[in-house]
């Protein structure tokens, strides 16, 4: 059931990482820095809602460039999600869809400061790739997501993320809503112009 979600990763995923890349002055995540959650020191909000999952849970820091393991720092903003595909790694063919909570934005703190409304990096058959920059200071102001989507429906944006510095929190850019037929939560989504597609 889930063993295709490398493949499609590697291939799926470049061309929205391409996308991302292109933008100037935002910064592709790379997954491969995301660390197991249980390793960190930033508690996890809602840890009941996360603990079935765990051990495939990870974190990824939202930083301009990589963070010294020796040098005590903590980004400021991180995404704590979980990783699909490491959590069906040794499960059958056949085991069931989980009801995975949606990855979240936490701060040094753990306090939650934003949410994703698509598991990260993937949500079957979808592949995302986020970026993020817009930096003051240590603190990313803007996040976007590309979604590689292999349906009908092709390929899309969610709606960016800016920080309100007022409530402490990114909120998404309503202007970018654009109802879909995607799914459910489609209504949610921005569709890429053609071009655009990779």
């Amino acid at each position: 059931m889930m063993r295709w979600f490398g493949a499609a990763l590697s291939l799926l995923g470049f061309s929205s990482l391409v996308f991302a890349q292109e933008r100037a002055g935002l910064t592709p995540l790379d997954v491969k820095r995301c660390a197991p959650v249980v390793a960190s020191s930033i508690p996890v909000p809602e840890r009941a809602r996360f603990e079935p999952y765990i051990a495939s849970t990870r974190i990824c820091p939202l930083v301009q460039t990589p963070l010294v393991q020796t040098d005590g720092k903590r980004a400021l903003i991180s995404l704590i999600a979980v990783f699909v595909e490491d959590y069906y790694s040794d499960k059958a063919e056949d085991a069931p869809w989980e009801d995975f909570p949606k990855p979240i934005f936490v701060d040094a703190g753990g306090r939650t400061v934003g949410a994703l409304p698509e598991h990260f990096p993937e949500d079957p058959p979808r592949v995302s790739t986020l970026s993020f920059g817009d930096f003051r200071g240590e603190l990313p102001y803007e996040i976007r997501v590309s979604v590689a989507n292999p349906a009908i429906g092709g390929d899309y944006e969610l709606p960016p993320l800016f920080w309100n510095p007022e409530r402490g929190r990114y909120e998404a850019d309503e202007a970018a809503r654009e109802p879909s037929n995607l799914d459910g939560e489609g209504a949610t989504c921005k569709r890429m112009p053609p071009q655009e597609r990779r």
